[in-house]
């Protein structure tokens, strides 16, 4: 989420008004769910950048022994 810009979110917001506004009952559930990630997608693209210090390496390690 924290990768994109707002385009992925409009695009998301584009399919779920055109395709789940024409299907059955079934699909209030999904679009509810959608408004909701849509929701979290925007305010991952407006919050702050975060940077997460690690005091100790987090990249694979190899031991080769006798």
């Amino acid at each position: 989420m924290k990768q994109s810009d707002a385009t992925p979110v409009e695009f998301m917001q584009y399919h779920i008004n055109i395709y789940l506004t024409q299907r059955a009952e079934t699909y209030h559930l999904a679009k509810d769910l959608s408004y909701v990630l849509i929701t979290k997608c925007q305010a991952a693209v407006t919050a702050a950048y975060l940077y997460n210090d690690v005091p100790y390496p987090t990249a694979p390690l190899t031991i080769i022994d006798a």
